[in-house]
């Protein structure tokens, strides 16, 4: 026999077979000795394992039988192999566990779990603050008794008789319940110990905290005696938490499930969650129509590059509320939950394409997708090509993507709404030549007559006044309702055709397929503002006219609120829809518009002729300078913005700060 081994420590097996009791040692386990016909088979770690026996593992204190019946072969153990002993089942008997195994899995994690709940000393847990990870290197005591009540107040009461409990009882009492009741019993012996009724008394008329309240017990011998909270915990040796909450989530006497307790527990993923969507909700944000693509969409108003600028961001935020923060991913995951995206300049996707992409459309629709992209590209081409030899002016027109005033490289404007600046750009595709006009949110809106007004202005400046022959005009641009293709921009169009008896032509290009020369010139601005600290729009105006040199500088034109025309005052046409009835097509489908002789024509495919709107014009159009004046004064900014706006000035120059104090706001 080893010398680390004693007698305390060996395994007894007990087989009961025809009324005669066979033991084994430890040693004749391991040796792995196959027992008949049984199938038992013995582990290296002493754990017999079988497959048509049914195991009871006792210890040797509570084994049924008495301790004369076991023949203790310790010095007359037999090498040889153990007789066949039936089929009946074994009875294992361990004095004591092994403590270098786990019964369930092995793990540290469950050793120190089962003796936690024996009440023995376990290694536990500890987070450090303002980590994620958790370590088990903290050694937590085995559970001891409390002391016993001693107060006047419960000997003198009626109700209460915690001096009638002797010390004997109270140590008799805590012995049991840590080692012959399971967790489980635990539970159900205290939830049987504790009533629960309700308040008799109410010291606030509503929103208190306590619904109820609770009694305790101790049954000794077989008498329940009425003690005290204090002595009722220290006896047992529970927390007044443990008890509390088994109380409160029990069912007549029997203690809920475990997930149902858990789930009173805020969940860590929903602080995560609160905390990222505070952040969001600082964050100024942009409406969707400003990117062009989605109408529910909202776009964080700073230019932040990518999702790990955002993120670097969400950490100083986290750092500043003393808080541990969330993952990347986390942050990601409820940015994309609440429908918010990263505000980019580059041209919205296709959404046909990518339905096509992710086997969502078919291969006969996808081409006919193609072939209208092509055929809208080659229409541009050819129009080109007329006006490179004369005859006729072909411009592109787009808006920029927004941009805010000041923009600095601070964390602390993050949080901060700034103004808004656009840029519309009108680009000559013969001569190169491009003006952009640049405008606050202080002139004007983005509503259908400020682009009106942009676009009539350019037509009228460069193609029509004092013109000694006038061309027809085509104008390319993607198919944005509110910007392009739309009634009042339609009428606004006729209204000048008529005026100056010119062709006029609108023609759109399919949704994310609009390539046009007026993308490259913003993707050149974009490179001139990068790393650049624009303190007042005037810094855009500015940076816009270097941004080019050859062939030429761009134009930059700066209106104000006098610039813009109400073009929707005086509609001769109140719908440009290519049909009235329910399955007729629509305006989306509109690929261009002429407007010739007091007429608006259309053409739903590029291939076909031109054919006259449903809808007849209401009367003869005004000349264009009858239309009146848009905004009688400059538009007022938010006072929440321009608060905003007097803290950002103190990061700039001082020579600025009259400009945002004379901001108008409401």
């Amino acid at each position: 026999m080893p010398e680390n081994l004693d007698t305390n420590q060996h395994e007894i097996v007990l087989f009961s077979v025809q009324n005669v009791i066979h033991d084994i040692s430890l040693d004749a386990i391991n040796n792995h000795s196959v027992i008949g016909s049984s199938s038992v088979f013995a582990d290296q770690n002493g754990v017999l394992e079988e497959t048509r026996v049914q195991r009871n593992i006792i210890s040797a204190e509570d084994a049924p039988i008495h301790i004369d019946q076991i023949s203790m072969c310790h010095s007359n153990r037999s090498s040889s192999p153990v007789e066949n002993v039936g089929t009946n089942p074994p009875i294992i008997i361990n004095e004591e566990p092994n403590n270098n195994f786990s019964s369930q899995s092995g793990s540290k994690r469950n050793r120190n779990k089962e003796l936690r709940m024996k009440g023995m000393v376990y290694t536990g847990f500890r987070r450090p603050r303002n980590e994620k990870r958790t370590f088990q290197d903290i050694e937590r005591e085995e559970r001891k008794q409390g002391e016993r009540c001693n107060s006047e107040t419960c000997k003198n009461s009626s109700k209460r008789k915690c001096n009638e409990i002797r010390e004997e009882a109270r140590k008799e009492i805590f012995t049991a319940f840590w080692k012959n009741l399971s967790w489980d019993q635990r539970k159900v012996y205290v939830c049987n110990l504790v009533s629960r009724e309700e308040t008799c008394r109410k010291t606030k008329d509503e929103n208190s905290r306590r619904s109820c309240s609770l009694y305790y017990s101790l049954n000794v011998g077989d008498k329940l005696i009425p003690v005290c909270k204090k002595m009722f915990l220290g006896t047992l040796g529970l927390g007044e938490w443990s008890v509390k909450s088994w109380v409160e989530t029990s069912h007549y006497g029997t203690p809920s499930s475990g997930a149902e307790t858990n789930s009173r527990r805020l969940p860590r993923k929903s602080q995560n969650d609160s905390f990222i969507t505070t952040f969001l909700e600082k964050l100024p944000k942009l409406p969707s129509h400003y990117c062009r693509k989605d109408t529910t969409k909202l776009y964080l108003e700073h230019e932040f590059s990518s999702y790990s600028d955002l993120y670097k961001a969400f950490v100083d935020y986290s750092k500043t509320q003393n808080t541990a923060p969330a993952s990347r991913n986390t942050l990601i995951k409820c940015v994309h939950k609440k429908n918010i995206g990263i505000f980019k300049t580059c041209k919205d996707r296709c959404d046909t394409c990518v339905q096509y992409e992710s086997q969502n459309l078919s291969l006969e629709d996808w081409e006919q997708h193609r072939t209208d992209k092509e055929r809208a590209q080659k229409e541009k081409n050819d129009d080109k090509e007329k006006a490179m030899q004369g005859v006729c002016h072909v411009i592109t027109v787009d808006l920029q993507a927004v941009k805010t005033c000041p923009y600095l490289q601070a964390s602390s404007l993050f949080f901060k709404t700034k103004l808004v600046c656009h840029n519309f750009t009108v680009y000559d595709l013969a001569t190169n030549q491009c003006t952009c006009y640049w405008f606050t949110e202080l002139d004007a809106d983005l509503q259908a007559s400020t682009f009106a007004s942009l676009l009539v202005d350019y037509l009228t400046k460069k193609y029509l006044q004092n013109a000694a022959h006038i061309k027809p005009i085509i104008i390319y641009s993607d198919g944005c309702t509110y910007q392009n293709r739309n009634s009042t921009m339609a009428n606004a169009l006729l209204s000048l055709s008529r005026q100056y008896n010119v062709q006029i032509t609108q023609k759109f290009l399919i949704k994310g397929h609009s390539q046009m020369e007026c993308d490259s010139v913003h993707a050149v601005i974009e490179r001139k503002l990068k790393n650049k600290n624009i303190e007042i729009p005037n810094d855009y105006y500015r940076l816009t006219g270097e941004a080019r040199q050859k062939p030429f500088p761009y134009e930059v034109v700066t209106p104000d609120f006098t610039f813009f025309k109400n073009y929707n005052a005086d509609l001769v046409y109140y719908s440009i829809r290519p049909g009235k009835k329910s399955n007729d097509p629509t305006v989306t489908q509109i690929r261009a518009l002429q407007y010739e002789q007091g007429l608006i024509t259309y053409k739903i495919n590029f291939d076909q002729e031109y054919a006259e709107l449903p809808h007849r014009p209401r009367r003869t159009p005004n000349d264009i300078n009858q239309f009146l004046q848009l905004f009688e004064h400059k538009l007022p900014v938010a006072k929440k913005k321009y608060d905003h706006l007097q803290e950002i000035k103190t990061k700039i120059s001082q020579n600025y700060w009259p400009f945002y104090d004379s901001l108008p706001f409401k």
